[in-house]
């Protein structure tokens, strides 16, 4: 026989009683009523959710009653921080095409050094190693546009 996880009986024991909560609260409609009247209660079922880059109205409606103008000074606050995000994806954006364009003019030189070199080498009659050269030099740019770069690898957390 296998052993319930803890886990597992805390679910099953929490899902009786709520079946049991809502049982009584069909039979006996005048509890809801009774649990409405209750600062507990009320504050337990009452939650608010609220996502975004700046607090709730109603909070930064609190945080100017305390400090007259702090209301602008969020709001100030969360403006130069998405101007300071913004320009640093720009800044990692531009780099990563800069990148991008040395590689390619470093990879475009190369080739033709290699081909120079290959040229050479079958004017003067080494045509084997020439054409060795020039098959590499083919094979690796055929690879590299073919397949492209390899995804990077993300940090593991």
């Amino acid at each position: 026989m296998q052993k319930k996880q803890p886990h597992q009986d805390s679910k099953a024991v929490v899902d009786k009683k709520a079946l049991e909560i809502e049982k009584a609260l069909q039979e006996n409609p005048e509890l809801v009523t009774r649990l409405g009247q209750s600062d507990n209660f009320v504050a337990l079922i009452h939650q608010t959710s609220f996502s975004g880059p700046l607090p709730h109205p109603d909070i930064i409606h609190g945080y100017e009653r305390v400090l007259p103008g702090s209301a602008e000074r969020i709001f100030s606050m969360a403006e130069k921080e998405q101007e300071f995000r913004h320009s640093t994806q720009k800044g990692a954006l531009t780099g990563a095409v800069t990148r991008d364009k040395r590689g390619q003019w470093m990879g475009f030189i190369i080739t033709m050094c290699v081909l120079l070199i290959a040229s050479i080498f079958a004017y003067l009659g080494n045509t084997v190693f020439a054409g060795t050269l020039i098959g590499l030099d083919l094979l690796g740019l055929a690879t590299v546009f073919v397949i492209g770069r390899r995804p990077e690898k993300k940090a593991q957390k």
